[in-house]
């Protein structure tokens, strides 16, 4: 689950590279969620299908990105892209496809705002318990421990900006 491809401005990925590493580490799908865009969404189910990859339509997006408040989402198995551009907003858009909010590293200090992530939650589906890019390891326990005390879904994610990191967390 939660990888980027070329079309996230911090990735260089090309898809069919990112299908080839996922069947090589024994992977069943991603979840191909680029930065407040879907432009990778229509080349990675093509190569998902030429590579037997099931792809799941995702966007991470970032909310109040200009503040000290900023923080993350990942939106999961969406139908069409995210046209809003405030929080609750973009929580109905995703919730009105069928969509899944989770919280993407959600105690990374360069990544995450805790304090804003608790005004959405009762409307978030599941935390990233763990991310193999967090910078300590502390960061996904807290994750751990915060999805456990508020009884919320757990995935992991290898939050891939490059092909060699596809695989190294999943769910």
């Amino acid at each position: 689950m939660h990888v980027h491809t070329k079309y996230s401005q911090d990735s260089l990925s090309e898809p069919k590279k990112i299908a080839r590493f996922a069947k090589k580490r024994g992977l069943d799908g991603i979840a191909v969620t680029d930065h407040d865009t879907i432009e990778g969404w229509s080349e990675m189910i093509k190569v998902g299908k030429e590579f037997e990859l099931k792809v799941v339509k995702g966007v991470e997006i970032k909310i109040n990105p200009c503040s000290k408040d900023s923080f993350e989402i990942l939106a999961l198995f969406l139908s069409e892209g995210i046209k809003s551009n405030e929080l609750f907003e973009i929580l109905d858009e995703i919730k009105s496809q069928d969509g899944i909010i989770a919280l993407p590293h959600p105690f990374d200090p360069f990544k995450g705002n805790p304090k804003e992530i608790r005004k959405i939650l009762e409307r978030v589906d599941a935390v990233e318990v763990f991310n193999s890019r967090v910078p300590a390891s502390v960061y996904n326990r807290k994750a751990l421990s915060f999805a456990k005390k508020h009884g919320l879904g757990m995935i992991g994610g290898s939050d891939a900006h490059t092909e060699r990191e596809v695989g190294n967390a999943y769910t």
